[in-house]
């Protein structure tokens, strides 16, 4: 197991959380504005992920559909299409966050920004998970430029924001759901523990530093700090890549399904991507007001499932570290589960 596999494993799925409601302070003022918050959800997620990663590793899950399927064999249809509608809500959160955001930089009456997001990422999904990972380094490198450049150039204190302590649990849930579609791919590997650990570590310094930088008293806590042209101009750099991260991770599982019914992945992209901007246009506050409520149920009853079944032993034997066919579970040399 190669350190660099790690890092780059970790740094995917904290890139893929590391939005713009993230990176705009929106959420920390809604869901996570506090060292306590920070923790719960620290806790939580690294839970959440390392419960869900496991079980994707030993059910063999190659993508969100294997899961659905591994948790809800009987209903894998119906949650099929409800988280389906959760990565469609957080795409279309995503687009509106980005108008949004980049447009308090640089006021337009036109969704240029989501709509220059939408083409990037559709152009990213016709290169796959590798290209993904070479733009989430670039994302992130941007998104530390820009935290790094307001903590040196504003006044700055860690302030608090009175958020519930169940918030940053249903943050957790959200975070974890909205990035499956990199999840579940990646989980196929004996580095999922270490990942996760990156992943997490990665999140709490990158919360610590939005804590310490934003002004809560803003509608956008993070956006709003100085007039210098060059800052701002990295900031949208930075929300732009990070959101196309975001919109990919969420659009991947979305993409995969639609392929099964439209056969051209040009058309494929395009009827996702022009509902998604017809939808953005409702404003980011309604999204995040109703999208990550649903999307966080959605994955708390996925998390529960998994545990229960992740408990389970089959009692069956296995000479080779394969499938079982009994259980549809990876056993080792001579194990009895």
């Amino acid at each position: 197991m190669k350190m660099k596999d790690v890092l780059s494993d970790g740094a995917t799925v904290a890139g893929c959380c590391i939005g713009v409601g993230f990176l705009s302070g929106k959420e920390a003022q809604l869901f996570w504005g506090n060292f306590a918050g920070i923790g719960i959800f620290a806790l939580c997620f690294f839970v959440a992920n390392t419960i869900l990663r496991r079980f994707c590793y030993q059910k063999n899950c190659k993508n969100v559909a294997d899961l659905l399927h591994a948790c809800f064999p009987k209903t894998a249809g119906v949650f099929l299409t409800l988280f389906l509608t959760c990565s469609f809500v957080c795409v279309v959160t995503m687009l509106a966050g980005v108008q949004d955001c980049a447009a308090s930089f640089f006021p337009t009456p036109l969704p240029l920004f989501s709509v220059a997001v939408a083409v990037i990422s559709a152009l990213l999904l016709k290169k796959g998970l590798t290209a993904l990972k070479v733009l989430n380094a670039l994302s992130l490198l941007l998104a530390v430029a820009y935290l790094v450049t307001l903590a040196f150039t504003t006044n700055n204190t860690f302030q608090r924001a009175e958020t519930p302590l169940f918030m940053p649990i249903q943050y957790a849930l959200f975070s974890t759901t909205m990035s499956l579609g990199v999840i579940v791919p990646l989980s196929q590997s004996k580095r999922n523990t270490q990942a996760t650990l990156v992943a997490t570590a990665l999140l709490t310094i990158a919360m610590l530093a939005v804590l310490y930088i934003s002004d809560f008293s803003l509608n956008l806590p993070l956006f709003a700090k100085t007039d210098n042209v060059a800052v701002n101009i990295l900031g949208c750099a930075a929300i732009v890549l990070t959101t196309v991260i975001g919109v990919v991770a969420n659009a991947l599982p979305l993409t995969d399904f639609l392929e099964t019914v439209i056969p051209d992945k040009t058309l494929t992209l395009f009827t996702l991507f022009c509902p998604a901007l017809a939808f953005s246009l409702f404003g980011f506050d309604f999204a995040l007001k109703y999208g990550y409520v649903f999307v966080s149920a959605v994955g708390l009853v996925l998390l529960l499932t998994a545990t229960v079944k992740l408990g389970k032993k089959c009692g069956h034997f296995s000479h080779k570290k394969s499938m079982c066919k009994n259980c549809n579970t990876k056993h080792g040399l001579y194990t009895k589960r």
